[in-house]
């Protein structure tokens, strides 16, 4: 793994020792090594992947300084893979840093503040902060739908969050109105041969199930089961 890692510092670290005072060659930079640090994050490689975000801050620290968007954005790669890590207490730190950042460069009316708002919020639920997961996952929601429209990826995503947030919480009803928002609105616009749809379905049915209406949600599972059969084997 550390010869890899090596690999990956070698080639993202070439464009911009070649192009010292091109700050797009330093933005694209740390921009693809955050993309390394999130693919080591989904392996669960989570040293790696705290290796690679430091030496994408260093970069945006030197070039941009503290208060950048891309300094930002290194702060909220680190609160996600500690995060994914499980070391909450962290990862709310980086996660707070990266919002202030860019609320104070980006200002609040923009999807990347509301990418903090929904990390926030699904860390809160994950530590059971229920009260404030429901505030900052709301707040994301109205965001992303006044800023990316109601049809848009994100918006399903938050609509899913708040479905998973009541889940957790045992309001089972509240939770199968979003996961119904959110299978639709993926229905709609991924389409119904799409993992994310089939992940709706999934949560659907756990709805029905926990609520004791196995008979609505054995259909609801077995489509979801023959989907992932067919695309994921």
């Amino acid at each position: 793994m550390r010869t890899g890692l090596f690999f990956a510092f070698c080639f993202f670290g070439v464009p911009a020792f070649c192009q010292d005072g091109d700050s797009l060659a330093a933005a694209a930079q740390v921009d693809s090594l955050i993309k390394v640090s999130r693919d080591f994050t989904a392996k669960g490689a989570f040293d790696q992947a705290l290796e690679v975000s430091a030496a994408a801050e260093k970069i945006a620290l030197e070039r941009f300084g503290r208060e950048s968007a891309a300094y930002g954005s290194c702060c909220f790669n680190r609160g996600s893979v500690l995060s994914s890590k499980g070391d909450y207490s962290e990862a709310e730190k980086w996660h707070l840093e990266s919002m202030a950042i860019r609320e104070k460069v980006l200002g609040k009316e923009n999807p990347e503040y509301a990418s903090c708002l929904n990390s926030l919020g699904l860390l809160y639920k994950d530590i059971g902060n229920f009260e404030k997961a429901e505030t900052f996952l709301f707040e994301a929601k109205l965001l992303r739908e006044r800023t990316l429209g109601k049809e848009s990826r994100h918006y399903a995503a938050s609509l899913n969050n708040l479905g998973a947030l009541y889940f957790a919480m045992g309001k089972y009803e509240k939770a199968g109105f979003f996961f119904l928002e959110a299978k639709n609105l993926r229905g709609k616009t991924l389409g119904t041969e799409n993992t994310y749809y089939a992940q709706s379905l999934n949560n659907v049915a756990a709805v029905y199930m926990h609520m004791g209406n196995f008979e609505k949600a054995e259909p609801i599972f077995y489509r979801s089961s023959n989907y992932q059969e067919k695309n994921i084997g």
